[in-house]
């Protein structure tokens, strides 16, 4: 059985399990979001490269960017954006691997899809089930655009509200 399609029965089970408890609705919720958050965490982190396409690839841009100087991460000469490499470096330097820079992209990536589900889904589980069978897999390897989506999604209070600073920031 391929991991995603463990993961989308998983899933479907703690829709079952919170059906179950003795709690008002948002209390399911929340339970179900942290499950399938931590869930889903492990899996973005713990993936194996070589089941993925182009996670090799970023594997080998992240310990390019460890050789980097500060001034190399922030110029647009590697081809890469700045904010991406230093990421990278940061995460180098702090001396962690590869899977260190999973661990922080699956974080924040899912921690903005979960923060508008909450605020903006009346069906919480619909929701993450629909992000399981649309985008979940693809987010597996296209690190960047994902990575990028996040900041919009965290930002995205602040463009309808028109506050330009914090947007900015």
């Amino acid at each position: 059985m391929n991991i995603l399609q463990l993961n989308f029965i998983l899933c479907i089970c703690y829709i079952f399990i919170t059906r179950g408890i003795i709690a008002p609705l948002h209390v399911k919720d929340k339970i179900f979001l942290v499950g399938t958050y931590l869930q889903l965490i492990l899996i973005h982190t713990f993936v194996e490269y070589s089941s993925v396409p182009d996670l090799s690839g970023y594997e080998e841009m992240f310990k390019n960017f460890g050789s980097l100087s500060w001034g190399e991460c922030l110029n647009f000469s590697t081809g890469i954006e700045p904010g991406y490499a230093v990421i990278n470096k940061m995460i180098y330097s702090l001396g962690f691997h590869f899977r260190g820079v999973l661990l922080v992209y699956s974080f924040c990536f899912l921690l903005a899809l979960y923060k508008i589900i909450v605020k903006y889904s009346p069906i919480v589980k619909f929701s993450v089930i629909i992000i399981l069978l649309t985008i979940f897999n693809q987010s597996l390897f296209v690190v960047r655009q994902y990575w990028a989506l996040s900041i919009v999604i965290f930002s995205y209070k602040y463009i309808i509200e028109r506050k330009i600073l914090p947007f900015l920031i």
